[in-house]
Formats: structure tokens, sequence, C-alpha cells
């Protein structure tokens, strides 16, 4: 068997192996025809569009994930077309990746430590499903959870073979960069808060946080850096302009982290936080009014927000506390949410279906054995970073930068619901692939110094 990595290219498939992948396209083409043809007109365009791209990505696993990250800080938009569309855009990306597996007889990379965390977390998501029926809302948030470790397994895969973990993060930057721009544009426009691609500003702000730091690790060895420089500034801008408070926290973390750490100097950081500052400075001369009218409508709800996410916290602790080992299933805690507080006529918590506290949302869906399983995923995503930066190799930066973005995530979804998101699950992937390439590259380069 040839030894991909020592050789450093990838053995030319031959004819008879493609087989199987063409007559599978042929099949998807025919079904796709045949629903033209029962549909009518109208909405056949669209519907050959959406199998084309399909067709095309089922294809290219390499493609397919690419697309899978740069769709996802544009959520809103694309659930505005069909509900369905991240949970579609999962489903191809995995279905891309076992055509490969199954029709070239691809090794798979899973012994990394990120992704036994992941089948831990998998046993028990579906355990706890099986023992927690809650209904539609259930199976949705199961759902939604699949795709996320589906991406995970396939990039963790992928980025320690053909697709290198660099052009990933490159994509994921430039993605919440376009992301970031639309949402000041709708900012200035007639939003009290920068939000747009995905509807809720806090959420809009966390992909913004987590993407900040991989723009430098990416920067060092960019050709042109000050593309990077803008980016970053163009997404610090959109975070302030998100008046997102769990955001702010998870950046001030990430300052400390990287200036206590020496991930990134002094000068760096002042030279960003003035530029910043000019930044708002011109805002309020250019829009006097906006910043003025954005924080007194933050302010009026402040003290409200405050209150009802400790209720929200108190809840998802006694639900924790009262189903210890397995929670009480996906959407457990909005299902139950009404057991656990006492409602009084118009009492403003009614409604509220997140506890905005990532950990104790998921001890009370998934118990404490889940939230292990979730820990370790992050955790031994960080540590696969960590590892990777102390090597001398390419990558160092950017690992070096993905710890930072951990950090700043990690610390943020204290106060915000963010395991429905892709943030975290792919910062967990980078950490693994980076650490698994490095290691590979030490084995087989005697020169590099771990």
């Amino acid at each position: 068997m040839v030894n991909w990595s020592a050789h450093g290219a990838v053995p030319r498939v031959r004819a008879t192996e493609r087989m199987p992948a063409f007559a599978v396209i042929v099949l998807l083409i025919a079904g796709a025809v045949s629903v033209l043809v029962a549909i009518g007109p109208v909405n056949a365009s669209w519907t050959l569009l959406v199998v084309v791209a399909g067709v095309a990505l089922v294809r290219n696993v390499e493609l397919a994930a690419l697309t899978f990250v740069a769709l996802a800080p544009f959520e809103g938009y694309a659930k505005s077309i069909s509900g369905s569309a991240v949970k579609l855009f999962g489903a191809v990306l995995f279905a891309a990746w076992l055509l490969r597996v199954l029709t070239r007889g691809t090794p798979v990379r899973l012994s990394h430590p990120v992704a036994r965390a992941a089948g831990v977390l998998l046993a028990v998501l579906l355990t706890s499903a099986v023992v927690h029926q809650n209904g539609a809302l259930g199976t949705e948030v199961l759902i939604r959870y699949l795709s996320y470790l589906a991406a995970l397994v396939v990039l963790i895969d992928c980025m320690q073979d053909r697709l290198h973990p660099q052009r990933v993060a490159r994509m994921y930057v430039a993605a919440c960069s376009v992301a970031a721009l639309v949402g000041l544009v709708m900012f200035f426009r007639h939003n009290l808060r920068a939000s747009g691609p995905v509807g809720d500003p806090n959420d809009f702000a966390f992909f913004l946080v987590a993407a900040l730091p991989l723009c430098f690790g990416l920067r060092h060895d960019a050709r042109h850096k000050q593309v990077y420089n803008l980016a970053a500034l163009t997404m610090a801008l959109a975070v302030l302009a998100t008046f997102s408070r769990g955001a702010l926290v998870g950046i001030g973390a990430m300052l400390v982290y990287a200036l206590s750490s020496r991930r990134i100097r002094a000068g760096a950081v002042i030279a960003a936080v003035a530029l910043a500052a000019i930044a708002v400075t011109a805002t309020s001369i250019v829009a006097p009014g906006k910043l003025g009218t954005s924080l007194h409508a933050k302010g009026q709800v402040a003290q409200q927000n405050i209150d009802t996410r400790l209720s929200r916290w108190q809840a998802a602790a006694e639900m924790t506390y009262d189903h210890p080992l397995i929670g009480l299933g996906p959407a457990g805690f909005r299902e139950n949410y009404d057991r656990y507080i006492d409602y009084h006529g118009t009492n403003p918590e009614r409604g509220l279906d997140v506890a905005h506290e990532m950990y104790l949302e998921v001890s009370s869906e998934l118990g404490v054995v889940g939230l292990a399983a979730f820990a370790g995923v992050l955790g031994f995503g960080y540590r696969g970073a960590r590892e990777s930066a102390r090597k001398q190799h390419l990558d160092a930066d950017l690992a070096s930068s993905v710890c930072v973005a951990f950090v700043g995530a990690g610390v943020a979804a204290i106060f915000l619901t963010e395991q429905y998101y892709l943030p975290l699950w792919l910062l967990a992937a980078l950490g693994a692939a980076l650490q698994a390439r490095s290691t590979r590259h030490a084995e087989f380069d005697p020169a590099v110094v771990v």
C-alpha cells in the first residue's frame, strides 16, 4: 500500500474504481429528471439547479467541504430559502465523503481523540433521543447535531489528505468577512444591531469571534497581508455593531490569552484597538444618532436580559440535577422549560427556547456524560492545535491562531448557545487535523524540532 504522506502524492485512481461513482451519478440524474417531469416547469429550474450543484459536490468532497464552510455564516439567508438547508448541506457533505471512501478505497483517518470523543457524543445523543422523545422539535435538534458531527468527521479526515487546513481557514475567514460587511451595511441602513446573514446578532458575533484570530494566523505567510488586516478590521467592527456582550467578553479573553502566551505582540493589539477606536469615532461623526440609539435600546433591556438569563441557567442546572446521566434529550431544555419556571400572566420569560449558556444547555439535554463528551471534542481539539503550534512547521501560526480562537469562542459560549452552529466544530476539526499533519511531517522530516 502506498504511503501518501511519505511520498507526498496521491495514487491515480483506476477507471474500474470510478465505475460505481459514475453509476450512482447516472441514477441521481435519472431520478432528478423524473422529479422534474412530475413537479412542472415553475419549480423545475430551481430543482435542476439544486440537483446539478448537489451532484457536483458529491463528486468532489473537498469542494463540498469548502462549500459547507462558506455557507455557514449565511445560514439565515439559506433558511429563508429552505428550512432544511443546513441539514441538506450536511447530508451532501457526508454523502460525498462516504462515496469516496466506498468507491476509491481511501483510508479513513479518524484515530484522533477528537473523533473518538465525537463517537461517544453520538452514542449519548442517540440514546438520549430514544429515551426522551421530544417530538418534531427534538428530531430537528437531533438532525442538527448529526449534521455537525458528520461535518466534524469529514473535515478531520479530509484535512489530513488533499484538503489543506489553510484552505478551509481561508474560506471561513473570507465568508465571515463578507458576512461582516453585509451585517454592517444592514446596521447602518435600518438595524439597531448588526445581524443579517445570521438572524440573531449574538450568534452572528460568535461566527466572527471565531474567525478573527484566524486572520492573523493566515496573515503571517500571506502574500497580500493587508487583505487580512482589512478582513480583521471589518469583522471587529461588525462584532462591535452587534452589541453582543458575550462576544466582547470572548474577545477580551482572547486578547488576555494571546498576550500572556505571547501568541501576539502587544504592539499589534494597541494598533488594532486604535484602528477600532478611529472607526467608531468616524461612525459617530458620519451617523451621530446611530450609536446613541442602539446603545439606548440595548440599555433598556440590559437588566431584563440579565434576569432572564439567570433564570434560564438555574432551570438548566436543575434539569441536569434531576436527569444527570443522559439529560432530557435533544430539545429537552425547550420542551421542559415551563416545568421549571413559574409563569405569571405575561411573564416575559415565556417562549424563551435557549439557555444562553452552552455548557448548561448541553448538560440539561445530554446529561453530564454528554457534556463530558462534548467537552472532550473541544478540549482535544484545543490540545491538538496547541501541540501543533509548538512544532516548527508551516502551519504553526495557523495552529496558534486556532488556540486563540478556542479561548475566545469557549468563553463567549458561557453567555451564548452555540453548539448548533459551525464555529466550535470547525475549530475542533482544525485542531485535530493540524496535530495529525504536524506529527506526520515531523516523522518524515528529521530537521523538524519538536
